[in-house]
């Protein structure tokens, strides 16, 4: 009677039964002991072990939604303390991580067979972006035709509105702005 792991040893090797056991071990965990892996991984603190895990194929859906998840929980906590000075420090260091999470969803949708024809190099996505750039930069351009035409379509309402505006940000209206509005208020008695 023979071993079936000797025999398993002998044909994988112990690195890659070490790494189909890690597979599993990744498999098994709840979705939150899962993203704490792929964090750990993303920040440059988990084993070589599980970074080659989470790259398997057997894992690699599961570590694209979990870096896509990480990404939007991330943006999340952007938006909120978008104006807190105290959390300079934290948007440094969550920037860091926001950038490595991005390399590693291109890297997982690249190792995807589905995307294999759809990936991006890094040279053709950057073209891409300055395109999509230029078209950003085209449409704001058209947005403030469309802002002009309306501010002397409807002068007195527009400018009600920034004003409106300028107070919810509590800050103080030009002194161009405060003329007009004045001028077309007339004479307080």
């Amino acid at each position: 009677m023979h071993d079936e792991g000797q025999e398993l040893r002998a044909i994988l090797g112990e690195e890659q039964i070490a790494l189909l056991s890690r597979v599993n071990q990744l498999a098994g965990m709840a979705e939150e002991a899962f993203l704490e892996a792929v964090m750990a991984e993303a920040k440059g603190r988990a084993d070589p072990l599980t970074v080659l895990a989470l790259r398997h194929p057997d894992m690699r859906v599961r570590w694209l939604k979990a870096i896509k998840s990480a990404i939007t929980a991330l943006d999340r906590q952007f938006a909120q303390n978008k104006d807190d000075p105290a959390a300079n420090e934290w948007r440094k260091r969550a920037n860091t991580v926001h950038s490595s999470l991005r390399q590693r969803k291109y890297e997982a949708e690249a190792a995807n067979p589905r995307n294999r024809h759809t990936a991006e190099t890094p040279e053709q996505r950057e073209h891409r972006l300055e395109e999509s750039t230029a078209e950003r930069r085209r449409r704001g351009e058209v947005g403030q035709l469309a802002v002009q035409r309306l501010r002397e379509a409807h002068p007195e309402e527009f400018d009600a509105y920034l004003a409106e505006e300028y107070h919810k940000a509590d800050i103080t209206l030009p002194d161009t702005l405060a003329r007009r509005i004045a001028s077309r208020l007339g004479p307080r008695t």
